[in-house]
């Protein structure tokens, strides 16, 4: 998925951790932490908006082709998102274990 997002490009674990914020991933300990680190590193901030970005793109891509196709797609219900961060979830570790191989 993040090679599909970013055209091709690897990304780092600061990437990584980002796209968990930016869908909503993270939580708890892990949130504040990554909060915090924003707030001294502006490489984080960056990486997030990246994100954000990309993400709103999808999400505004899938609406149009379901449009297209005539369907309806309400993207305001929390299953959808626990489902998506589930899946980038799964995209982040696999990808972390095919880095660290």
């Amino acid at each position: 998925m993040n090679r599909c997002l970013t055209g091709g490009a690897d990304a780092g674990w600061r990437e990584l951790v980002a796209a968990e914020y930016a869908i909503g991933g993270l939580h708890g300990t892990v949130r504040r932490d990554f909060e915090k680190r924003r707030e001294r590193d502006a490489r984080y901030c960056q990486a997030v908006g990246q994100w954000e970005d990309r993400f709103a793109l999808l999400a505004e891509m899938l609406h149009c082709a379901a449009e297209t196709a005539g369907l309806r797609v309400a993207f305001a219900r929390p299953l959808f998102w626990q489902m998506a961060s589930g899946v980038l979830a799964v995209a982040v570790v696999l990808l972390a274990i095919a880095l660290f191989r």
